[in-house]
């Protein structure tokens, strides 16, 4: 069944790399979007380039999306079967 049981720190280390990719540029750039949600006009007006800015949250969230799916769809791959399995199954004692 689908579980968390049987990763590892190398498991880790390698999913670690896209986290860290992505999440990082994010943090760095937090202000930049704070003051983006005022409007791309005051944002550029209070000298901040709103395409690169963009680009890179669009880049940044798309390879922690990728990582996120990544680590969870082996777990649903695994256990959706047999959780359906066990939902749907026919009840074969009560003939």
């Amino acid at each position: 069944m689908g579980g968390l049981s049987s990763v590892s720190l190398k498991d880790l280390l390698i999913i670690l790399f896209p986290f860290l990719l992505g999440g990082i540029p994010l943090m760095l750039i937090r202000w930049k979007l704070n003051v983006l949600f005022l409007g791309e006009e005051e944002a550029q007006g209070m000298g901040i380039d709103t395409s690169k800015i963009r680009i890179l949250t669009i880049f940044c969230s798309t390879l922690l999306t990728a990582a996120a799916v990544s680590i969870g769809i082996l777990t649903s791959i695994i256990g959706a079967p047999f959780f359906l399995y066990l939902l749907f199954k026919e009840r074969r004692d009560k003939e």
